[in-house]
């Protein structure tokens, strides 16, 4: 995934990611910034660092230490594999949130920033449905991401496909997973 590297107003790097760049538990915020953005909004548990960090980036500069202090690990029963369909509804509202409130530091961009942006978000939603196994909904964003990013159209067409439990467990084997 996408890692922060600077320092400074990180606003656009994080509005980029389709993920948070910060882990949660890595970061020190001044009790002052909560008082102004907030804490975690709480309706969007997948998404809710993401959406955290956004808003605190856009208000204030980051700082960023640039040396390994923890370790990471993604269980299979982790949070952040869970229940992908709604996580990608509350990443797309997060953005749409973000777009919204930051109206300013959009207005100077070339209006297809927003339209390369909102591309990018559906390759990688199709793209993260359809290795869920959510196809139905996988197909929904790689339609929709297929004008700006063409390298999605094979896992487009196998969406398309009559799909059984076999036929995945084939396609799992293929690529080395089970």
């Amino acid at each position: 995934g996408k890692k922060q590297n600077h320092d400074g107003d990180v606003f656009m790097e994080f509005f980029e990611a389709n993920l948070s760049v910060i882990l949660t538990s890595t970061v020190i915020v001044r009790h002052s910034c909560f008082d102004e953005i907030g804490v975690f909004d709480g309706g969007g548990e997948v998404v809710d660092d993401h959406d955290f960090f956004l808003r605190l980036a856009a208000r204030y500069p980051v700082g960023y230490i640039h040396e390994p202090l923890m370790q990471y690990r993604i269980l299979a029963g982790s949070l952040s594999r869970l229940q992908a369909v709604r996580r990608v509804d509350q990443h797309a509202a997060t953005l749409r949130r973000a777009i919204s409130t930051n109206l300013p530091r959009f207005e100077h961009l070339p209006t297809r920033y927003l339209r390369r942006r909102w591309l990018c978000f559906h390759s990688w939603a199709g793209m993260m449905l359809y290795y869920q196994g959510e196809r139905r909904a996988a197909r929904i964003h790689l339609m929709r991401a297929l004008p700006g990013a063409p390298a999605v159209l094979p896992h487009l067409l196998l969406c398309l496909l009559p799909w059984t439990r076999k036929s995945q467990s084939t396609a799992d084997a293929s690529q080395g997973r089970m």
